[in-house]
């Protein structure tokens, strides 16, 4: 095989490789998640005996638009973020259209013995939202 053949064999395989990320990507940005524009935040739960505590990072919000909601079995967290993030800024060059993120957005599910009436937050310098949900006594 000559120099010209296995270099447009590799131009096709290229090609092939391209078209491929470009299917995947527009599949990816069909997604619920990046049609509304939110990122999901870090957090992480942490169980003490009278209460949950929930730590949320919101590195970029604008805390003064923090909404923080409760039901019976989840805990709502949605923030804007001070300025737009695009997935190329976190993730490089990207193949097609680009994804703009304009706030924080996530559904965290409770334990069932969490009391979601009596929540409390508090907002930490380092952007660190610290949740506090009692749990609910035993009868």
């Amino acid at each position: 095989m000559s120099f010209e053949e296995i270099k447009k064999r590799i131009e096709r395989i290229h090609k092939r490789i391209m078209e491929e990320i470009e299917r995947s990507f527009e599949e990816a940005t069909s997604m619920s998640l990046f049609q509304q524009g939110s990122m999901k935040p870090l957090y992480t739960i942490y169980q003490r005996p009278d209460a949950y505590v929930v730590l949320v990072d919101l590195a970029g919000a604008d805390t003064s638009s923090l909404e923080v909601k409760a039901t019976e079995n989840k805990l709502i967290i949605r923030a804007s973020l001070e300025k737009e993030v695009r997935f190329s800024d976190i993730y490089g060059t990207v193949v097609g259209e680009d994804i703009v993120f304009h706030e924080y957005e996530h559904e965290i599910p409770l334990p069932p013995d969490a009391d979601p009436s009596n929540i409390k937050y508090n907002i930490r310098p380092n952007k660190i939202v610290e949740i506090i949900i009692p749990r609910k006594r035993s009868s």
